[in-house]
């Protein structure tokens, strides 16, 4: 059982993995515009804070914030989901270093029944043939940093293996 599992439930939603990755990376941000505990109380984003804007923009994407009030232009205010509350809180409780990069979420959702294929340890050896995986998602596993290559063969299957970079994603899923 993962510390998610704890925390939320079980917790296998590659959105919901991103939510929380992409609060993390924004939480010092978080820090300057919201009350401290995150709950219950609106914040404001004025015009000329055109960082925090896109940050609120991300956020709002990943359904953390919604807009509660208009005031025409560009001042905005916002609170959290119950969603957001949630990641909030989740966020609080993990070691932040053990959540994927940002930049890995688009391989993973798009090689989600591979990589739950692919063995947990790391440095396990295999042919990408054995788990029918095609060369396009070898290609975005290896510069994910998922898996690498161990021995290229000209006349036979190349040999792979998965990475602690892997293994900490699968704990996550």
């Amino acid at each position: 059982m993962s510390s998610l599992d704890s925390k939320a439930g079980a917790v296998t939603d590659v959105d919901y993995i991103e939510a929380i990755a992409t609060v993390n990376e924004h939480w010092d941000d978080l820090e300057r515009y919201c009350d401290p505990s995150f709950t219950g109380s609106t914040f404001r984003i004025k015009q000329l804070d055109t960082v925090g804007m896109s940050e609120m923009s991300t956020l709002r994407n990943h359904n953390v914030v919604e807009v509660v009030d208009e005031y025409g232009g560009r001042v905005l205010d916002y609170r959290f989901t119950s969603f957001g509350e949630d990641v909030i809180d989740i966020v609080r409780g993990i070691d932040s270093d053990t959540l994927p990069e940002t930049n890995q979420f688009q391989t993973i959702r798009n090689n989600r029944e591979v990589i739950d294929s692919l063995p947990g340890e790391a440095g396990v050896e295999f042919e990408a043939g054995e788990f029918d995986i095609s060369a396009a998602s070898i290609r975005s596993l290896r510069e994910s940093g998922m898996i690498e290559r161990v021995e290229q063969n000209d006349y036979a299957a190349d040999v792979w293996q998965t990475t602690e970079e892997l293994t900490a994603i699968k704990v996550w899923l």
